[in-house]
């Protein structure tokens, strides 16, 4: 059996787990156990770090790319309210005009997805993420975003559990 299509899946679900345990503190002690090991102050390990949200990210975006054409991923989309998507994030540079708030989010997708493989992001000293795209290198960036921590993990919850579920049943 190919697992690939299990990806985006269990990546999302190791995250549900993994939230649920730093917020219960049921990870208080193997935290503190890396810490020690590593030489590090206590409390300074987080969990849910950048690491932990871009590869949580990457895994939900870009993994299941072949396995997802785009039609069905605005299908698939298409579930969500636009408008609880897009107020997670400020787009501050855009080379098109979506038709409708469906099309922006499935925009805003297929933008961060292409942010996320060609490695075009920072994370600010106060924790936005922000991402951009542009077709090479040296071109201008047509697509550029943030989210602050939170928002992003808001993000994550919701574009995830959507793109999670439905990208493992619909290639069974």
């Amino acid at each position: 059996m190919d697992y690939r299509s299990e990806i985006p899946t269990w990546a999302f679900i190791n995250g549900q787990i993994i939230q649920d345990a730093v917020r219960s503190g049921d990870l208080s002690r193997s935290i503190e156990r890396v810490e020690r090991s590593y030489g590090l102050s206590p409390g300074s390990l987080k969990i849910i770090n950048p690491a932990y949200m871009i590869s949580l990210l990457y895994c939900l975006l870009v993994v299941p790319k072949v396995l997802c054409p785009d039609p069905k991923l605005a299908a698939m989309l298409g579930v969500l309210d636009p408008k609880s998507v897009l107020k997670l994030v400020t787009i501050s540079r855009s080379a098109s005009t979506p038709n409708s708030e469906r099309d922006a989010v499935l925009d805003l997708v297929r933008h961060l997805r292409n942010a996320l493989s060609h490695v075009r992001s920072e994370i600010s000293d106060n924790g936005d993420f922000t991402f951009w795209d542009q077709k090479g290198s040296s071109s201008p960036i047509n697509f550029q975003a943030t989210f602050t921590r939170l928002n992003l993990e808001k993000f994550l919850n919701t574009v995830g559990s959507v793109l999670a579920n439905k990208v493992r049943s619909g290639s069974q």
